[in-house]
């Protein structure tokens, strides 16, 4: 009798560990409210929120307003908010795994530009200003390792996720090590070497504020390529105006500097 009660009770412990194991090993259903920067209409996204994120796109239910969408409806610059059970692995950039759902809170008309003012798609014009830098001059580009994106005093409230995942996207394109550190602060940590002046294995980009001031719907801004002194290709007084659907196409040089 004794053993039997014994055994039964054996049993009984059993099934609560295991019901607890079972518990712990599920996790809870959890979602990120981020901004695709590059990827959209590919098999994986680039994302920023928090942080810099990746999401592969095979197998996730997309919703667009509240209606069944697909990949196809999916565009750079869009909010969206992404269901995952599973890890955020500490990769760099992260990546989300067990994503159930990405959805798209409002469609993509209204999206030209947010209730704060900020602009909508600023991370697609800023790579598309690097990509027409990078093939100005291309003797420049020669045998880099780094590519160095400052976009410190870019115009358009970009967060530092943002910032960060335009200058991983932009590098990666081109087989190089992302950095964001300006002219000085590359002289500063031994990239650059002050009694040179030229950075023999990297290439700095930099967007700033432009001349004129950014309006709702127009950014003002100037951007070089910079590999010494002599190696430079600057823009100045570029404007570029969102259209309705708020995909930047496109932007307007005012003057070009450099060799």
């Amino acid at each position: 009798m004794r053993k039997t009660i014994a055994s039964i009770l054996i049993m009984s412990m059993m099934v609560l560990l295991l019901s607890a194991c079972g518990k712990s090993a599920g996790r809870e259903e959890q979602s990120l409210h981020l901004r695709i920067i590059d990827g959209a209409g590919t098999g994986s996204l680039i994302l920023a929120g928090d942080q810099v994120y990746q999401l592969p796109t095979e197998g996730l239910e997309i919703t667009v307003a509240g209606k069944k969408g697909s990949l196809e409806d999916l565009a750079n610059g869009m909010m969206v908010d992404v269901a995952y059970s599973g890890l955020v692995e500490e990769t760099i950039p992260a990546r989300i795994s067990g994503a159930r759902s990405l959805s798209v809170p409002t469609s993509r008309k209204s999206m030209t530009r947010s209730t704060d003012g900020a602009f909508y798609d600023l991370c697609s014009l800023y790579l598309k200003v690097l990509d027409t830098l990078w093939y100005d001059n291309t003797e420049l580009n020669d045998d880099i390792e780094y590519i160095s994106v400052d976009l410190s005093d870019a115009p358009g409230s970009l967060t530092a996720a943002e910032r960060s995942a335009i200058a991983w996207v932009f590098a990666s394109r081109h087989k190089a090590v992302p950095l964001e550190l300006s002219i000085n602060e590359l002289m500063d940590t031994g990239y650059i070497h002050l009694s040179d002046l030229k950075w023999n294995n990297g290439l700095l980009f930099t967007i700033s504020s432009g001349m004129s001031s950014s309006t709702l719907g127009t950014i003002s801004f100037e951007a070089s390529k910079w590999r010494s002194g002599n190696g430079t290709v600057n823009y100045k007084n570029c404007i570029s105006d969102a259209p309705e659907d708020g995909a930047w196409t496109g932007f307007v040089i005012g003057s070009r500097t450099g060799a």
